[in-house]
């Protein structure tokens, strides 16, 4: 019923998408799934949200933020903070959109390229990049001072350097190793990346268990995989170390405004278009 619901909300049909949500919502209670919960809370969110029932909306999120807090999903929890922020925009609470919308690319940004949970698959979110947008276009549509415009070129540079690099990611294994010490901590990388996509498939796998016993398997399987994320976002600031060039395309890299200013040759122009949600 979950997936069902996932594959009704993109054919566009919101009450049969509602539901099977709400039947879903219902069973993974009763079992005490609190993930597999919070996903469905989101499509929930997702229908309110597109139907215009805004606060049940920010209801929905709020929810989910809270059966989530001890659980540091950060996929869903960016999820429930994305379709919060938009709610609160649309009730003009632009203030509260901007902090949720913030904390949702504080989110996104955590989650490391090509770490690929059962959440992911089931969620409508298949395009972390409206995060960037939605940003982008909310700073920008009312008046801003020359800081808040270089936090928006930061994330519209954030969008286009993770666009590419979650496409190059992978295939940088491939590459000659231009410092001492890459060949090992690439591998290490690669490694803890195939290991977290295994813990969270197992972790799915034991979520849908009930015999005894069921539920401490997988808060340890949670525990592992903290480590995991831990030990890889360590790893990965050591690769930022040894070489910055293979580092690059592991991160969502960019460059300061006043730094790119400072680069430019005297009379010079540097023009660059950013589309955000059909706007220039």
């Amino acid at each position: 019923d979950l997936y069902r619901s996932g594959v009704f909300y993109r054919a566009g049909r919101p009450f049969e998408a509602k539901s099977m949500a709400e039947k879903s919502l219902e069973s993974f209670d009763k079992l005490e799934l609190a993930t597999k919960g919070a996903a469905c809370t989101i499509l929930l969110a997702l229908v309110a949200l597109e139907s215009g029932n805004f606060e049940d909306a920010c209801r929905s999120c709020e929810a989910t933020i809270e059966a989530l807090g001890e659980l540091g999903n950060p996929t869903l929890l960016g999820q429930a903070f994305f379709i919060l922020g938009e709610a609160e925009r649309s009730l003009g609470n632009v203030d509260n959109a901007k902090r949720a919308l913030i904390k949702s690319h504080e989110l996104v940004e955590r989650i490391s390229g090509h770490l690929v949970t059962e959440e992911q698959k089931v969620s409508p979110f298949d395009n972390r990049l409206v995060v960037y947008e939605a940003l982008v276009d909310l700073f920008l549509g009312g008046n801003v001072g020359y800081q808040e415009e270089k936090l928006v070129f930061s994330f519209i540079e954030k969008a286009k350097s993770r666009s590419l690099t979650d496409l190059l990611a992978f295939r940088a294994y491939a590459l000659p190793a231009t410092r001492p010490g890459r060949s090992r901590l690439a591998e290490q990388v690669r490694q803890l990346r195939e290991e977290l996509n295994w813990y969270y498939r197992q972790i799915d796998l034991q979520e849908s268990r009930t015999e005894e016993g069921a539920e401490q398997g997988v808060d340890a399987l949670r525990r592992h995989s903290r480590r995991q994320e831990s030990r890889l976002i360590q790893t990965l600031a050591k690769v930022q170390e040894a070489d910055k060039e293979f580092s690059s395309v592991q991160h969502a890299l960019t460059i300061d405004l006043d730094e790119i200013r400072e680069a430019l040759p005297a009379d010079t122009t540097l023009l660059e278009y950013y589309i955000a949600r059909d706007t220039v």
